[in-house]
């Protein structure tokens, strides 16, 4: 803006004035002398009022201008009463004083010249100049952004809790309407289960009415979002430039008036990309989480309608690592896990690190397909391309068991046990599309929403797993699920479960779970190394074919009374295939004096003879339209696979915790129950 100054004579006061005249010559003419000086009052008040006057026209100039490039506002539908937003979540890194540098406007402007620029006056054809035949550049409208429909919604936001930053409240935004025409349905749907109360801001540039808006794309009475109209003024003759801040501001609003606890847009291509770059750079300013759907979203990503604004909240904390422990002679199974791994649908998720266990000697085959394996897949369009890691030992002898305990048990640690989490994959497992999905829907629906939290606020979930297993692992029998009947709102017949034993296939552990583990085998190790097992308890429950951790993972959930959540078959048999065509058996439990055998060449040929992955897309396996059991509908299993109950497994617990601390802690027996530990210490007195 160009420096405005007064004219010198106009800014010096009567006593500078008397000075300078001091310095001029006296006339001789005293009676000219006299007349000016008895008329000099007259000549100071008429010079007072006209500096006055000045000053006035001044201040009101400087006023004027301060208010047409302050930004502009949010203003009723008549123009009156401006709606402030108090800035605080204002991204500083670009556009929040459009209006004041021009320059702004020339980013994407600069073929146009500067008459072009100017505000168009009222009434004229859109890219046409006064006087003028149209011209080929169209004229963009450069005024102040003013948002006039914005103000009456965010005002009434406050029945839903706006101002309180925790709340309810799911944003959904839109600017395309093909976005808008996608978002819509899906916030209807997000509605219809009154888990969370679902905002809908439109920052459109296309001037539709909002009733024929939600008209053409079916939203009637019964969906019931709020819906605000975040259009800025002059939005069909603004460019790119003035939209995105535009947006940026309107984000600014949004997060002022209605705190979403989260906020939810279209991320593919039917989307401006001016509009997802305001939000992301907005919202990281606010710390308000941004979650992106991908292309295909609304039908694979349906069971985000399903989790409440809390969960939602904790999207991009939630992670996960994956972990494989190669086998060590067969490659086989290998290779085909970790091309379903790669074909699976995780667009829109946080990408999890994977991590390999290889044995000594690679086979020639997996050697060639690692080189050319790539974690993430360039499908998922990941913002980083290396999270795989291969772990290669060196000592070239077979592991014995408590050996290859210590080396699982090692290869992770979370970095935040709350939100840090580790998945165990078997080699003989193979992935389908949903199975990520269904992952992320049970973790963050257990965990972190309102309902999950309420449900298991004793811990007592040690984990997930995403598959049923085909045998016992105490026997080898076939394993026979156990049912429920369709009492009390129960689902009936086919159905998740609840069970003491850990899976082995395809196991989740939860992270606080993980650290548990890790002090318990460590305080253990010291505790009875080179010892017998002192208790029962100790004792080897599974067979050979069972790695060596299940048994100290089955331990803990002994003594803690932690249980084990499991799909139903349906369930399971749409996220994962276990094959039992290259039979893995885990390395300690290997022959003492069977050497590891050279790789067949029929291996890779039998993977064609493998079981056909499900068709059958997970959502629909799901009871009440994709919703997940509740914890106290569940049929709850004890270790040994008997059919039990909540209440029971913890009366043993109980039972158990007390007398492995004197069989095996070394607590003495006036030494009673002391606070349950994060690290197991709680269960050992006397450690050496």
């Amino acid at each position: 803006m160009a420096q405005w100054s007064l004219p010198r004579s106009l800014m010096m006061d009567d006593e500078e004035m008397a000075k300078k005249d001091d310095d001029l010559p006296r006339s001789r003419h005293n009676t000219r002398a006299a007349s000016w000086q008895a008329n000099k009052p007259h000549a100071m008040r008429r010079s007072s009022a006209g500096r006055f006057a000045v000053y006035t026209l001044f201040v009101v100039f400087l006023l004027y201008i301060y208010s047409q490039y302050r930004g502009g506002g949010v203003y009723y539908e008549d123009g009156e009463t401006p709606l402030r937003s108090p800035g605080r979540f204002m991204s500083q890194h670009r556009g929040a004083g459009y209006g004041f540098d021009d320059s702004l406007d020339l980013i994407d402007d600069r073929k146009h010249d500067m008459s072009k620029n100017k505000q168009k006056p009222k009434g004229q054809a859109k890219g046409k100049q006064s006087g003028q035949a149209a011209v080929s550049e169209p004229a963009y409208f450069t005024g102040p952004i003013q948002f006039p429909r914005l103000a009456m919604s965010l005002r009434a936001s406050g029945s839903s809790g706006g101002r309180n930053p925790r709340n309810r409240n799911i944003l959904i935004a839109a600017s395309s309407l093909r976005a808008v025409a996608n978002v819509l349905p899906f916030a209807c749907q997000m509605a219809s289960d009154d888990l969370s109360s679902i905002h809908v801001a439109i920052m459109s540039r296309h001037d539709v009415l909002i009733k024929d808006l939600l008209a053409i794309n079916g939203v009637t009475e019964d969906c019931h979002i709020r819906v605000h109209d975040a259009r800025v003024d002059h939005n069909d003759e603004s460019s790119n430039t003035r939209l995105a801040v535009a947006s940026l501001r309107a984000f600014d609003y949004l997060a002022t008036y209605v705190h979403p606890q989260v906020v939810i847009v279209d991320g593919s291509i039917s989307e401006e990309g001016f509009f997802v770059e305001s939000a992301r750079e907005q919202l990281k300013a606010a710390k308000i989480p941004l979650i992106e759907l991908p292309s295909q979203a609304y039908n694979t990503l349906s069971w985000i309608s399903k989790l409440d604004a809390v969960a939602l909240s904790a999207w991009h904390d939630v992670h996960f690592d994956i972990l494989i422990q190669a086998p060590f002679t067969g490659s086989g199974n290998l290779i085909r896990l970790l091309r379903s791994l790669a074909a699976a649908d995780i667009a829109g998720h946080p990408m999890p690190h994977i991590t390999i266990d290889l044995p000594p000697t690679v086979e020639p085959a997996l050697e060639e397909f690692l080189d050319g394996f790539h974690w993430p897949p360039a499908s998922a369009k990941a913002r980083s391309s290396h999270m795989l890691s291969l772990r290669h030992r060196i000592n070239n002898k077979k592991l014995t068991e408590e050996e290859s305990l210590v080396r699982f048990i090692e290869s992770f640690w979370p970095n935040k046990p709350a939100n840090s989490h580790i998945l165990i994959l078997s080699p003989n497992t193979e992935v389908t599309p949903d199975f990520f999905h269904y992952v992320r829907y049970e973790l963050l629906h257990r965990l972190y929403s309102v309902s999950g939290q309420s449900r298991n606020a004793d811990g007592g979930l040690f984990g997930l797993s995403l598959a049923q297993p085909r045998l016992d692992p105490h026997s080898d029998k076939p394993f026979v699920p156990p049912t429920s009947d369709s009492k009390d709102g129960k689902p009936a017949g086919d159905t998740s479960f609840l069970w003491q034993m850990p899976g082995t296939d395809a196991m989740l552990v939860f992270g606080d779970k993980w650290v548990e583990l890790h002090g318990y085998i460590s305080q253990l190790q010291d505790q009875n190394h080179g010892k017998d097992p002192a208790s029962g308890l100790l004792s080897k429950q599974t067979t050979a074919k069972q790695p060596a951790w299940i048994e100290h993972m089955v331990q803990l959930s002994r003594l803690r009374g932690y249980l084990t959540l499991y799909p139903s078959k349906a369930t399971a048999s749409s996220i994962i295939t276990v094959h039992d065509d290259l039979v893995d058996v885990p390395e300690e439990f290997l022959d003492r004096e069977q050497q590891p055998r050279p790789p067949k060449p029929t291996e890779l040929a039998k993977e064609d003879q493998r079981q056909p992955l499900s068709n059958v897309a997970m959502i629909k396996t799901l009871p009440k339209n994709g919703e997940l059991v509740h914890l106290l509908h569940m049929p709850v299993v004890s270790w040994n696979g008997k059919v039990t109950s909540r209440e029971d497994v913890r009366v043993q617990a109980r039972s158990q915790l007390q007398k492995f601390r004197s069989d095996v802690g070394g607590c003495a027996a006036h030494e009673g129950p002391v606070a349950k530990d994060r690290l197991a210490r709680d269960l050992f007195c006397k450690v050496k």
